[in-house]
């Protein structure tokens, strides 16, 4: 068995920046690495064994197999990069037609002077609920009382002391009461208009104009226009 042989040299040498690899690129190479030695040392044992002693048939059907089960991981890792590449593409393709399409959800919204209708779900066994708005800062900044068994109303941008609420980001919850006993707080929803959509670690996301942003599986409608 020869020995490889390094060729060296006294210069200096200029060497090609070498682009970074992902664990998933260093694992393939890895892997066509480990085929190529494998290819070489059965073509190696195919020369040199004994015409009088030939190697087992049995141990050679197996390194076939061994063969053929390498050489069809690497294309199922390749073929898995490739899929994995087209669907974070077409996701990204996908989410661009949404900017400035207004989608439900339980972000803020701006508010600009309009009147805002608020979705929300309550449970059956509500006797009384109360829609809480809140402004940029968490403060609280009025309540209004909605009926048992509706699923929306309207917020006119008034205070509790019925005076205007500024231009701003507002955020909505429904709070539901069981007789006398509060039996829960759960975010409301509300349509804003999206301005960027974006993929974050993988997840497709939109982001709203007052920088807020939405998880896409959270999202429960879309709707073109106002």
């Amino acid at each position: 068995m020869s020995t490889p042989i390094t060729a060296t040299s006294q210069g200096s040498a200029t060497t090609a920046p070498q682009k970074p690899q992902t664990a998933e690129g260093d694992s393939a190479a890895n892997l066509a690495s480990d085929f190529d030695t494998f290819l070489k040392l059965l073509t190696t044992q195919l020369k040199n064994q004994d015409p009088s002693k030939p190697f087992d048939s049995t141990e050679f059907v197996g390194q076939l197999a061994s063969f053929s089960a390498v050489e069809q991981q690497i294309a199922t890792n390749s073929k898995l990069d490739e899929l994995v590449a087209a669907l974070n593409g077409n996701a990204a393709s996908g989410l661009a037609e949404w900017v400035g399409r207004r989608v439900l959800s339980d972000a803020p919204t701006s508010f600009d002077g309009g009147a805002i209708p608020v979705n929300y779900i309550l449970p059956k066994d509500t006797s009384s609920a109360s829609i809480l708005i809140y402004d940029d800062a968490g403060t609280l900044v009025d309540r209004m009382s909605v009926l048992p068994g509706s699923t929306q109303t309207t917020w006119d941008g008034l205070a509790m002391d019925g005076s205007q609420m500024p231009s701003g980001s507002y955020r909505f919850a429904v709070e539901t009461y069981e007789g006398t006993t509060l039996t829960g707080t759960h975010p409301a929803q509300t349509f804003s208009t999206v301005v960027e959509a974006r993929i974050e670690n993988g997840e497709p996301q939109v982001v709203f104009a007052d920088g807020s942003m939405q998880m896409v599986e959270d999202i429960t409608a879309v709707r073109r226009g106002s």
